[in-house]
Formats: structure tokens, C-alpha cells, sequence
């Protein structure tokens, strides 16, 4: 079968919708549509459900689907090599990354990436650890950069320690402390990030024993330093994420101090593409450098 309806399948399914993936992709929508239905009668059943909201798999679909991955993740890790060994440099790039390595780190590693290999394309994913794992698990990401886990199942390289910090509002009474005591938590209203899927939030709370009220979950970190600055509650956050967001919140380190510590992980960094082991040197040689 051709790669290229293999390719634009995952990309449709990827962002729930032929349109986005035709103006992704470069095609016009009749062109998408009719490798669609191409593909569809090669298989012999149908792949995808089409509805006013987008594109989802059917049963079928859904079954092929991670063969389809792995055919069309072997066919860039080929077209990667024979670049390679021309002299080319082609292929792309799928990374999983947090919001705040979003704004700090990648534009750097960025710039000089592509000021290097311009023909190489980058595709980013923002995501919490646990959604980044599933991406992971469904062979959706090259690689990722994430806080370590013990259950970590993939290759990992640490690249800085990052502190984890109380965010309370500027009127609080515990706002002019040097540090905030972790088991002060207990009597706050606590608004938890990522719907209470950060690993390591969840475990400094877990650890100290405390398990404080919380009225308020969020997907976006962002909106729970909102939620603090009109008072409605106090937070738990990476010294990172608040280092690239002004706010005005009292941030206070903890007592005891804790830590997250993130790196960039892969299923294995032996089998990376080539273009995903040049990424990987670049941000190896660049973080160190960042403040």
C-alpha cells in the first residue's frame, strides 16, 4: 500500500480532522478524502467515522492503527538513513513535551536545530506525564521531555533539577515567610494541576501525609495561577513554569525543599531515527547553558 495515505491517516486521526491534516499536509481536501477511500477499499472496511465534529477510527481502524504507526515510523527511519548516507538531511520529529518546556527550553534548542538542518521538521505535543506515557505507548512520540518516574519504562538522560514551589495569594497570611511548610497544605483549599495527574505534586503530598481540600482541578497550569491570584485558593507548581509566567502570586520555596527532576526520555535512544539523535545532542549541549 502507499505510505503517503498511511501517513495522512495517522495525521488525521492525530488531529481529529481531514481538514486540519489536508492543510498540514499540503493537500486539498478531494485530494485527502480520495486517498481515504482509496485506502478504505484496500482493506476492505471502513477506517474512519466522518462527523460534524471531525474524524474518529472505527473497530477496524483501530486495530490496524498501530501496525500503520509502525510501518510508517519504519519508513522515516529509512528515508532518514539513505539521506544520511547522501549527504541529505531530511526526516522529522515528534516531541512530547510539559508547558513550560514549551516557552523556556525548546525555542532555544530550536534555533539552533534549524539553523542546522532546516529540512528537518518538528512537531510538538504539550502534555502532563501520564498523557505523554500513553503517547509513548501508542508509538506516537520520538521523544519526550519529562520528570523522572521510578515506573519509567523508557531510556532516560537528566537534564536539570527543578524546584518545586507553594504559590499562594499576595494577601495570605503565610506570604511573608521564607519557606512554606509543606504541612500547611493540609489546611488550605488547594487547586490541583493537571486534574490531579502530576506525579510530582501528587507525591510530595502523598509523602508528607497531607491531604488537603481541593475544590478546584484544572488541565492548564496557567489557569491554576490564575485561580491563585484571585484568592480563591493556594497551589503546588515548578519553579520553571513560574519562572516563564509573571504573576501576581506570592511564590515561596518549600520546607522542606523538593524537587522535580526533568530529562529527555525515549523508548530507546539506540533505535532513535537519525534526525531524533541530532535533537537529542542539541538539547543535551544547549539546557546546561539555560538559566
Amino acid at each position: 500500500m502507499d505510505i503517503t495515505k498511511y501517513e495522512v491517516l495517522l495525521r488525521a486521526v492525530d488531529c481529529g480532522s481531514l481538514t486540519r491534516a489536508a492543510e498540514e499536509m499540503g493537500y486539498t481536501q478531494s485530494g485527502i478524502s480520495h486517498m481515504m477511500k482509496s485506502l478504505e477499499s484496500e482493506v476492505g472496511f471502513p477506517v474512519l467515522v466522518r462527523s460534524r465534529s471531525g474524524v474518529s477510527l472505527t473497530k477496524g481502524g483501530e486495530t490496524i492503527l498501530p501496525y500503520i504507526r509502525t510501518i510508517v515510523n519504519a519508513n522515516n527511519h529509512l528515508t532518514q538513513n539513505i539521506s544520511q548516507l547522501n549527504g541529505l538531511d531530511t526526516g522529522s520529529i515528534t516531541i512530547g513535551e510539559f508547558a513550560s518546556i514549551s516557552v523556556s527550553w525548546m525555542p532555544h534548542i530550536i534555533d539552533a536545530f534549524h539553523r542546522d538542518y532546516p529540512n528537518i521538521t518538528l512537531h510538538l505535543i504539550e502534555g502532563s506525564t501520564q498523557e505523554l506515557e500513553q503517547l509513548f505507548d501508542e508509538n506516537r512520540l520520538d521523544i519526550g521531555f519529562l520528570s523522572f518516574q521510578p515506573h519509567m519504562r523508557f531510556d532516560w538522560y537528566p537534564l536539570k533539577r527543578d524546584p518545586l514551589q507553594a504559590i499562594l495569594p499576595p494577601d495570605h497570611p503565610l506570604a511573608k515567610l521564607d519557606r512554606y511548610p509543606i504541612s500547611a497544605f493540609q489546611h488550605e483549599s488547594l487547586v490541583i494541576p493537571s486534574l490531579g495527574k502530576d506525579y510530582d505534586v501528587m507525591r510530595v503530598l502523598r509523602e508528607a501525609d497531607v491531604h488537603p481540600v481541593c475544590p478546584f482541578s484544572t488541565m492548564d497550569d496557567y489557569a491554576a495561577i490564575a485561580m491563585v491570584e484571585k484568592g480563591l485558593c493556594v497551589s503546588l507548581c515548578p519553579a520553571m513554569l513560574l519562572q516563564t509566567h509573571p504573576s501576581h502570586v506570592a511564590i515561596l520555596d518549600l520546607d522542606p525543599p523538593q524537587y522535580r527532576t526533568i530529562g529527555i526520555v525515549a523508548p530507546s535512544f539506540s533505535s532513535l531515527s537519525p534526525a531524533a539523535k541530532k535533537f537529542l545532542t542539541y538539547a543535551k549541549q544547549i539546557v546546561p547553558t539555560l538559566p
